[in-house]
């Protein structure tokens, strides 16, 4: 009795899920891409689940094309992890994140190590969203500011919330490929 109660408010729950991530996926689309969108890309940052990729095969990545800046998930979160602590030391950013351009390459690439080995996804993908999460809040302060420190910052890192939100919504989608 206790087995149908489960499924039924985990479906009813997974079903909830899919139609915020895809009013979520709808706004996004309509956003300009000089449009940062942190609360956007927190959002759909906390939709992300990890646990479905507890199941992640090689060939459920073949066919997800993306444009990320950096070749692979690990120096992604590197450069988070610098971007980072810049914030939190209340320093001003150089320009250098301003200027990115995406390469474009398959999510099976993206999940390779400096060395070309596949890395432990679950584990780079947990580690990755705790960085787009920590930048997002560092970045709160950005939403209303019109001048000053916290205007240049969210200027220097446009870029990058663009980049980040059109990845996520790609992971998004390849974890409920991956739930089917």
């Amino acid at each position: 009795m206790q087995s149908w109660r489960f499924r039924l408010s985990h479906w009813f729950r997974s079903k909830r899920t899919d139609r915020l991530v895809t009013r979520l996926i709808r706004e996004e689309r309509a956003m300009s891409s000089h449009e940062a969108g942190r609360a956007m890309l927190e959002v759909l940052c906390q939709c992300l689940d990890i646990e479905r990729f507890q199941r992640f095969g090689l060939s459920d990545s073949f066919g997800f094309d993306i444009r990320p800046f950096y070749a692979t998930i690990g120096q992604y979160c590197d450069e988070l992890k610098a971007i980072n602590a810049r914030l939190a030391t209340g320093t001003p950013l150089p320009p250098q994140w301003a200027m990115l351009d995406g390469n474009a390459t398959t999510l099976d690439r993206f999940f390779e190590s400096k060395e070309g080995f596949y890395i432990n996804v679950p584990e780079h993908l947990a580690r990755f969203k705790n960085e787009i999460l920590i930048l997002c809040t560092l970045m709160r302060e950005s939403d209303g500011a019109e001048t000053g420190i916290h205007q240049y910052n969210l200027r220097m890192l446009t870029r990058v919330f663009v980049n980040l939100r059109r990845l996520v919504i790609v992971l998004i989608g390849m974890s409920h490929e991956i739930g089917r």
